[in-house]
């Protein structure tokens, strides 16, 4: 069974005990396999790829200093996009998306005291008001799904 899947269907049980075991399981399979995230790719201005004209136009009308700064580049829309432009960002390609998505969801189900309002113990990180935080297992069940939309919250979590 693949990880998400696992993870996925822990979830599904909307039991925080479920997800937690879930969750140690697949971090023993990454210390066994020795599972990670390459080394950041460093120099920024050497990433491969396209030009988003679109993004481009917008920086420069909104954010003019971003745009001197920054290339907005073309990443496949498949759902994955936040993950698939952090990778490229990272490691330069858009391969490590649904590795970086899959750390997303273990950190997410990992540290449930950042990311579940409905706890009494909740500690909220984002403290921003106008930024809703949705649901826990909703959360963690769109990040655990490839294709499936994401949540500002899923920003916070790296």
């Amino acid at each position: 069974m693949c990880s998400s899947c696992r993870l996925s269907e822990a979830v599904a049980t909307r039991s925080h005990t479920v997800i937690a075991a879930a969750v140690g399981q697949e971090t023993l399979l990454h210390h066994t396999y020795e599972v990670g995230l390459p080394s950041p790719h460093r120099d920024a201005s050497a990433i491969p790829g396209l030009r988003d004209v679109a993004a481009t136009v917008f920086l420069n009308a909104s954010h003019p200093t971003i745009a001197q700064e920054a290339v907005p580049l073309i990443v496949h829309g498949d759902g994955n996009c936040l993950f698939r432009a952090a990778s490229r960002r990272l490691y330069g390609t858009e391969q490590q998306h649904d590795l970086l998505r899959l750390m997303t969801s273990l950190e997410i189900a990992s540290h449930v005291e950042c990311y579940d309002p409905s706890l009494d113990y909740f500690v909220n990180l984002v403290r921003n008001d106008r930024i809703f935080i949705p649901d826990f297992f909703d959360t963690l069940g769109a990040v655990c799904t490839l294709g499936q939309y994401w949540e500002i919250l899923h920003m916070y979590t790296h």
